[in-house]
């Protein structure tokens, strides 16, 4: 992750994808099991992912990182993610 610029995540309001979707989820999912904390898996996960999920994921971890519960950064208005 970038550290250059904190807001190098930033995403444009788009629709994401179902698989954008998924790969969050299963990434969250895998670090929650493994008791990896959120911030450190979040930001090493950004670097495996390419594209667009590999910013969004990027995007959650940099909120996470700034102090922001998991629920804060997913719901952050400028990654535009639905309702879930």
């Amino acid at each position: 992750m970038s550290s250059a610029n904190p807001s190098s995540a930033s995403l444009p309001p788009r629709v994401y994808s179902l698989d954008d979707l998924t790969a969050l989820n299963d990434e969250i999912i895998a670090l929650v099991r493994s008791g990896v904390p959120l911030e450190r898996g979040l930001t090493d996960a950004c670097h495996e992912l390419r594209g667009r999920t590999g910013r969004l994921v990027e995007a959650v971890a940099q909120r996470v990182e700034r102090g922001q519960s998991l629920d804060e950064a997913v719901a952050s208005p400028e990654l535009n993610l639905p309702d879930v």
